[in-house]
């Protein structure tokens, strides 16, 4: 996945958490955050510490990216 599709940075995640709008399932929690400004959509990832150590997680996480 190219780096402008990716969300990295925590203060991303923060207004996106604190501004934006979610939908869950058993699984999943999904946030998203509309910018009128914005040509595509970006993806961030976090995985929770319910899931193994910290290499199981990033292993997860390249998964999906």
């Amino acid at each position: 996945m190219k780096k402008e599709y990716r969300i990295k940075k925590n203060e991303e995640f923060q207004k996106i958490l604190k501004h934006g709008h979610s939908f869950a399932n058993r699984q999943l929690v999904l946030y998203y955050y509309e910018k009128e400004q914005q040509s595509h959509f970006r993806v961030g990832l976090s995985v929770g510490k319910k899931i193994g150590n910290a290499v199981k997680r990033n292993e997860v996480k390249r998964f999906f990216f």
